[in-house]
């Protein structure tokens, strides 16, 4: 699971509202919605770490647990938004990097993004890299570390790897370092694919069977 800070920003993301509002006093409907969520969906960590989190109460913290609980049980379009927002928690994966490495990741998905595609395959997985490197634009531009991989973009990057990292161990030793950094952090994540099977079997296909 996610640390709790980043189940908060998907959250907040759902409800397009922000983590700070979240965490504060605002009273306004949606990220009082918002503030329930969260508390549902970390229910299973210690309620010390929720009442540290968002400031509230201890019955306040049970209040809103509950509460949520009944509205999924009774509302659809709230069961809906919480099984999404169960499946980004669960689907991602938190890689730890510096800020340093977080732009020498950058430049080298720039410089790999700036060349054409050869065939369908190479185009699909280059959607998922620009993805990634989408928020780790936005991650530096808010002078956060870390960042989190959904599951596609986890077997997406490995295959990204797989055919693109070497060309960078010269030419850029640092960012080389951080590719590497990534992918001891992602592949304990997928012994099968470290077993010996290939990346690219493990991605799912889309309905015309190309790879998503």
């Amino acid at each position: 699971m996610l640390a709790p800070n980043e189940v908060i920003q998907i959250v907040a993301d759902h409800y397009e509202v922000t983590a700070d509002e979240i965490k504060g006093e605002s009273r306004k409907s949606k990220v009082n919605l918002a503030r329930k969520m969260v508390c549902l969906a970390l229910k299973d960590i210690p309620r010390t770490d929720i009442i540290n989190l968002l400031n509230k109460s201890y019955c306040l913290i049970n209040y809103h647990i509950h509460n949520m609980q009944y509205q999924v049980d009774q509302y659809e379009h709230i069961k809906q938004s919480y099984e999404y927002i169960k499946s980004k928690i669960h689907n991602q994966m938190a890689v730890k990097l510096t800020l340093s490495q977080l732009k020498s990741l950058h430049d080298i998905l720039n410089h790999s993004l700036s060349k054409d595609t050869k065939n369908n395959g190479e185009t699909l997985i280059s959607l998922h890299i620009d993805d990634i490197n989408e928020t780790v634009r936005k991650r530096i531009r808010n002078g956060k570390a870390n960042i989190n991989f959904e599951a596609k973009q986890q077997y997406a990057f490995i295959i990204w790897y797989e055919q693109n990292a070497l060309k960078y161990r010269n030419t850029n030793p640092h960012g080389y370092m951080t590719l590497v950094d990534i992918i001891n952090q992602l592949k304990p994540e997928y012994a099968k694919i470290t077993s010996g099977n290939s990346a690219r079997n493990q991605l799912p296909l889309s309905r015309g069977g190309q790879y998503e």
